[in-house]
């Protein structure tokens, strides 16, 4: 590992602003030999450095106090903290300007000869595997076959749909007790009513066609027979309408067919 003058007079934000420097930057470090090196957490800090650049958009380089920095790696001494960012910066992945007591550090990550990153947008593959680029090249391709449409910028994806559900026919649900009834007066249409619920409750609600023929059969009779029915039916739940017997005299109001005995006369005992 070879190290690289890290004296930069100003954050290279033009060379950065390609997509997927960070991932780029992580992936070849942790490809590379970087932590047997310098060590585990001297490639964290770069990789911490590397996530803030992205975070940023590359417009400006990250800046943090020194205490910070301790407390983002668990480092109760600077010197731990200077020890981990000098081994960091002596191999070339790393720049540095030291801050003071009013003015934040500053940190941005490089990229040194050795480190195999390349300058092509995305690492080559292993040779049997095409690269991210030419695979998402060709997923945009087979989805534009799809009538699908993918942003070039940002990657972003429309996919414009081309099922149209059907609408199911909903016809209009009929009431009966809304209809027009035989007689008009509020017995007979609650009497009505009450059937037409029972119905319902039964799942056995009236159809155009019953209710209809219902209110025939109920016309043709006086309209206290017609809601006595209507009542008997509700109440013992039948579906059908019967016309209510004629209640027949008591046996006492009957006229008698033989006449009474008369009355026996008892003889007054003599005084």
């Amino acid at each position: 590992m070879t190290q690289r003058d890290t004296t930069l007079p100003q954050y290279p934000s033009a060379d950065r602003k390609n997509i997927g420097y960070a991932i780029r930057y992580i992936k070849a470090l942790m490809a590379s030999d970087a932590i047997r090196d310098i060590g585990m957490e001297a490639v964290l800090l770069c990789v911490f450095v590397a996530s803030c650049e992205d975070k940023l958009h590359y417009a400006k380089p990250p800046k943090y106090w020194r205490k910070e920095m301790m407390n983002q790696f668990g480092k109760g001494s600077p010197k731990d903290l200077n020890r981990i960012r000098k081994a960091a910066e002596d191999a070339g992945l790393l720049h540095h300007v030291p801050g003071t007591r009013t003015k934040m550090g500053v940190y941005w990550t490089l990229v040194p000869e050795w480190l195999p990153m390349g300058h092509e947008p995305f690492p080559k593959g292993n040779g049997t595997k095409p690269n991210r680029s030419q695979k998402g090249t060709d997923q945009a391709a087979n989805r534009s076959q799809k009538g699908t449409e993918r942003g070039t910028e940002r990657g972003t994806l429309s996919i414009p749909s081309t099922h149209t559900p059907k609408k199911k026919k909903t016809e209009p649900s009929f009431d009966p007790a809304k209809v027009d009834l035989p007689f008009g007066s509020d017995e007979f249409r609650e009497a009505w009513e009450d059937y037409c619920e029972m119905r319902r409750e039964v799942k056995k609600a009236l159809t155009p066609t019953a209710a209809k023929a219902a209110l025939k059969k109920l016309g043709g009779w006086e309209e206290a027979d017609a809601c006595v029915a209507l009542e008997n039916s509700t109440a013992s739940q039948w579906q059908g309408l019967f016309l209510p017997d004629k209640p027949r005299g008591r046996a006492d109001d009957r006229e008698p067919t033989t006449p009474p005995p008369p009355p026996i006369k008892r003889r007054r005992s003599p005084q």
